[in-house]
């Protein structure tokens, strides 16, 4: 019986296209009973020309694709569908579509994230090779040829400083201080405390890994294709920055586990560090058995089994249009790239880390509850109250 898998973005032009044609090509290489379809929720109908040529570049026949509705796939005739993957890029704020059509029954779904080599800054030259490694890239994902992963890790390995402890002072001109409190206990206004310092104090922040850690953990976490971890454990301290006012760890190691994959998710962090790992300072690496794979903010590589490179591909990503569809959904409220739900998911690793650290202690969190099992010190951290003009009532 052939396996039906529907490849999702929003405008299928070009990620999800060339998913299709590479999971098509290779499951005829392997001998496999899968079609492979692509579509979008606002289809462009057009399909990008880059993505064409990197499909042809690899010897698959493009002349049947088009850009096409999601919606096909729900009418009479559709084929059954066993599996609905979304190739959005989260890590950039990008909205992922929700698939809730489909004939006989709901299928599995799963979210594997790709930047948008539409985006690649450089010119056509520079589009053109960002396809290529798209490509490449899911290729490897797709045909498992790093073996079956155990591991991913995320690590912020960057050279932060000293927040020294300064004088209370009066308020500057224009900032509303019991607003920039919120919640938190009211303090008297202290320069260290509003600038750089709030990051890494318990009462306005969650110190680097939810700071910038946290995109490294939503790379890894799409990478697995997980959803929320089922079990947290984190150890830590502060090694370096002896003395000073931060209170969040300057050295930290976090696993979360998931029920629905075998491998482990591990956070590293070293604020301290005048040295990269991997050749970044902040990356992503999956350690299958048969090799491993590092993402970094620049792109990635593949090293084989005795520490043979295999593939080292460097390509620019731009910030620019998650910026600017960022500032056109507060000024003009225009659809966000992401839906809310992605960022809490990948944010939730960085707060249930530092609970962890907190308590000292492994914890277990209740995926339909979103609590802590059996941990009441635990669960009194999930939820500050706070001081009560900012208390958010519970029905309105």
């Amino acid at each position: 019986m052939t396996t039906h898998v529907l490849i999702l973005c929003t405008h299928n032009s070009a990620r999800s296209v060339l998913s299709e044609g590479m999971l098509n090509h290779l499951a005829a290489k392997l001998g496999k009973d899968v079609k492979a379809h692509s579509a979008g929720s606002a289809p462009s109908g057009r399909l990008n020309p880059f993505a064409l040529e990197a499909l042809h570049n690899a010897g698959i026949d493009t002349s049947a694709y088009r850009s096409k509705s999601w919606d096909e796939f729900s009418e009479d005739g559709a084929p059954p569908l066993s599996i609905v993957i979304t190739v959005c890029d989260s890590a950039a704020a990008e909205q992922c579509p929700v698939f809730f059509g489909g004939t006989g029954g709901q299928p599995v779904k799963v979210h594997w994230g790709y930047p948008d080599p539409s985006n690649a800054p450089g010119g056509d030259d520079a589009r053109r090779t960002a396809f290529a490694i798209t490509r490449e890239a899911i290729a490897y994902l797709r045909e498992g040829k790093l073996g079956r992963i155990h591991m991913a890790k995320a690590w912020n390995s960057q050279l932060r400083r000293r927040v020294p402890a300064v004088d209370d002072s009066p308020v500057p001109n224009g900032l509303d201080w019991n607003i920039w409190q919120g919640p938190a206990p009211e303090r008297p206004y202290n320069a260290n405390r509003y600038t750089y310092g709030w990051r890494w104090l318990w009462d306005y922040g969650t110190g680097d890994m939810g700071n910038d850690g946290v995109h490294d953990l939503d790379i890894a976490r799409w990478g697995l294709g997980v959803d929320l971890p089922t079990a947290v454990q984190c150890t830590g301290a502060k090694l370096e920055f002896t003395g000073d006012i931060q209170e969040t760890p300057d050295t930290q190691i976090a696993t979360f586990t998931f029920p629905e994959s075998n491998a482990v998710l591990v956070y590293e962090q070293r604020l301290w560090s005048p040295y990269f790992q991997e050749g970044h300072e902040n990356g992503v690496a999956f350690y299958g058995t048969d090799g491993y794979m590092v993402i970094g903010r620049r792109g990635w590589k593949v090293v084989e089994k005795r520490n043979k490179v295999l593939i080292d591909k460097q390509v620019e990503f731009s910030d620019v249009p998650h910026l600017e569809n960022f500032l056109d959904g507060i000024k003009t409220g225009a659809a966000l790239n992401c839906e809310v739900e992605e960022g809490y998911r990948s944010t939730l690793l960085a707060h249930l880390g530092n609970l962890a650290f907190r308590v000292g202690r492994p914890l277990k969190f209740d995926r339909e509850t979103h609590t802590i099992a059996g941990d009441a010190e635990a669960n009194a951290l999930i939820k500050r109250l706070g001081r009560k003009e900012f208390q958010i009532p519970e029905q309105i």
